[in-house]
Order: structure tokens, then C-alpha cells, then sequence
């Protein structure tokens, strides 16, 4: 990372993804590393969240790293906090169903926890992976469902109450993925719909 910094790109960031973090002193080890190398503002410290064990206790690992005041002053300092969700592991492990529950209730809390901790200057990059079938996390129907299944408006406008910049990222991963940008019209067609829902109205119903 230090070489890709020093002779190619200094001022895109390099995400460091950690998968099946289920510990936030694994985010601090992390943290450590990069600041022994010289490279923490520098490096995107990104936990990805996909086994059982992770996706039932996000928040406590969020928790834990947001208890030294180290990892807090890299979120001030980089400006973002950047989560993964794997949709498809995290469907072998508990299913799709309880997957897509559990990653949208963990988003939530880790939601709460930032404001909690006037973290709120910080934007939340959150990153869906899956692949293109049922089984792998995406959705059966239309692409606009499929995102409105993994980044619901409720959810968005949570973030947005509490005055919580989010990024959301997707993947499009495989032969599959690159169907839907195969043509012109095809790439057309895609980016309007995502566009369509990035910019939909998002109004915090606070009716239970």
C-alpha cells in the first residue's frame, strides 16, 4: 500500500477489507498496522460483516473500536466509516431471509451508535456484495426492487434524521452482472433506474 501511494495514486484511498470481522479489536489492529506503516490516512479500514456471529453483534464490534478514542479520531480525521455486507456468505451462513433482516437492523444500530457517540460528521459508506441469483443475495424481479431490497427508504431515511451522510455502494459481480451493462441501452437502462432510487424522497415515517 505504501508503494501504490507513494508512485501511483496519493489521493484515492486503498479499502483494506477485513472479512468475517467479528471483533472490534480486529479493526484496531488494523488501525495500528496503518499507522506503524504510515499509510492510516491513507487506507479505508472497511469490516465486512457475513457470519452469524457478526451480523447478530455488528453494533458491540462497532462499539468496542469506538471505545478508543484512537479509532475515533481516524473516522474524524478520514471524514468516513466504510462497512461491508455480504449478502451472499451471509446467506449460507443464516439464510437470505434472516441475512437481509439482520443486515438492515445492524445498519440501524451502527446508525444509532454514531450519533450516540457525535460521530455524526462522519459519512457511512455501505457496501453491498452478491452475486446475481436468489441464493447468492440479489433479487428476483425487477433491478429497482433489487434495490429498494437492499437499501430500503426507511433505512435511508433513519440516516438522514440523524443527520448522517451515507454512500451506498453495489456490486454487479460475474458473466451476469455484466449483462445488465451489455449494451448501450442496457447501460442506459440501469443507470436510470439507479438513479431513480438514489434520488427518491426519503421522509422518516415516525408512525410505528
Amino acid at each position: 500500500v505504501r508503494q501504490i501511494v507513494r508512485h501511483i495514486a496519493r489521493e484515492s484511498p486503498v479499502r483494506f477489507l477485513i472479512a468475517e470481522t467479528e471483533s472490534g479489536y480486529t479493526l484496531l489492529s488494523a488501525l495500528w498496522l496503518a499507522r506503524t506503516f504510515g499509510i492510516e490516512e491513507h487506507v479505508e479500514i472497511s469490516p465486512l460483516f457475513e457470519t452469524q456471529e457478526a451480523l447478530e453483534n455488528g453494533a458491540h464490534i462497532v462499539e468496542e473500536a469506538l471505545h478508543s478514542p484512537h479509532w475515533r479520531e481516524y473516522l474524524r480525521r478520514t471524514g468516513k466509516l466504510s462497512l461491508q455486507f455480504g449478502y451472499s456468505d451471509s446467506g449460507r451462513y443464516v439464510g437470505q431471509l434472516a441475512a437481509t433482516y439482520l443486515i438492515e437492523r445492524l445498519r440501524l444500530k451502527i446508525c444509532e451508535l454514531l450519533r450516540r457517540w457525535n460521530l455524526t460528521d462522519v459519512e457511512v459508506i455501505l457496501f453491498d456484495t452478491h452475486g446475481e441469483s436468489i441464493g447468492r443475495g440479489a433479487h428476483p424481479f425487477r433491478l429497482s426492487d433489487r434495490l429498494d431490497y437492499l437499501s430500503p427508504l426507511h433505512a435511508r431515511a433513519v440516516f438522514a434524521d440523524a443527520g448522517l451522510r451515507i454512500r451506498e455502494e453495489t456490486a454487479f459481480q460475474g458473466g451476469d452482472g455484466y449483462l445488465l451493462f451489455g449494451t448501450q441501452a442496457l447501460a442506459d437502462a440501469t443507470i436510470s433506474i439507479i438513479a431513480s432510487h438514489v434520488f427518491a424522497h426519503t421522509v422518516y415515517d415516525r408512525d410505528p
